[in-house]
C-alpha cells in the first residue's frame, strides 16, 4: 500500500503548489485527481516513505482538509513486527496563540492487530467540514510504521523537531504524549495543553485516511 500523494514519482519537479486535487508545475500542468480508495493524508504532499520507530504512546497528526471529502477507513501500515495493538482516532482542533492545536474527539476508531506486518485499519463513516482535523494513533509497544520522508516534503502543514519543545515556523504541530491508550479509550479533550510531552518530526505523521 502507498499513501496517495499528488506528486508520487515526480520529484524532480520544481515551484510545486498543491490542492486537494491536483497540483500542477510551473511550465508543465500535471493532473492527478484523487479517486475513490485513495489512501491520504490531506494537506501532505510528499514523494517517499521511511519506516520510523512509533515511541511509546501517543501522537497527534494534523491534516488540512481543503473540501469535504468523505473518508471510509482509518489506518496504519505496520512495516516491521512490534506486536501489541494500536489505537486509531481523530480530533477537533483549536488555536492558541497563533499555533493550532487538537481539542475535543470526534471519534475513538478502536483498535488494530501491530503483531504482523501489512495494513492495519478501522472501517469509519466520516465527512468532516473543510479545516484543521488531528489524526491520533496509541501504542503501548514499540514498532515501525510507515510515514513520509523527510528529504521528500513538498507540501507540509506542520512544524517542530524531533525530541524538541523547540517549534520551527510551525502552523501546526504533531504532538505527543508518552501516555498510551492500548486498552482504554483515547481522552475525550486534550485541550489541556500540559499532557503533551513535546513535538515530533514529519516522519513520525504514520496514519492515514482512505477516501470513500
Amino acid at each position: 500500500m502507498i499513501i496517495h500523494n499528488p506528486i508520487t514519482d515526480h520529484a524532480q519537479l520544481k515551484n510545486v503548489t498543491t490542492s486537494q486535487h491536483h497540483v500542477k508545475t510551473a511550465g508543465t500542468p500535471f493532473e492527478k485527481p484523487l479517486v475513490a480508495n485513495s489512501y491520504v493524508l490531506p494537506g501532505w504532499a510528499w514523494n517517499g516513505s521511511d519506516t520510523p520507530e512509533a515511541a511509546i504512546g501517543t501522537c497527534f497528526v494534523p491534516i488540512d482538509v481543503a473540501d469535504s471529502m468523505s473518508f471510509d477507513r482509518i489506518g496504519v501500515k505496520a512495516s516491521s513486527t512490534g506486536g501489541g495493538t494500536g489505537r486509531l482516532g481523530y480530533y477537533n482542533s483549536t488555536t492558541v496563540d497563533g499555533q493550532v492545536y487538537p481539542t475535543t474527539l470526534i471519534s475513538d476508531s478502536g483498535t488494530v492487530d501491530l503483531s504482523a506486518d501489512g495494513i492495519k485499519q478501522i472501517t469509519i463513516d466520516w465527512t468532516p467540514d473543510a479545516g484543521i482535523l488531528y489524526l491520533a494513533y496509541s501504542n503501548a509497544t514499540a514498532c515501525s510504521l510507515s510515514g513520509p520522508n523527510e528529504n521528500t516534503l513538498f507540501k507540509i502543514p506542520v512544524g517542530g523537531n524531533s525530541n524538541s519543545s523547540s517549534v520551527y515556523n510551525a502552523q501546526y504541530n504533531i504532538l505527543f504524549s508518552e501516555t498510551e491508550y492500548e486498552s482504554t479509550s483515547l481522552p475525550s479533550d486534550v485541550s489541556d495543553l500540559s499532557i503533551f510531552d513535546y513535538f515530533l518530526s514529519p516522519k513520525k505523521a504514520c496514519i492515514f485516511l482512505r477516501l470513500a
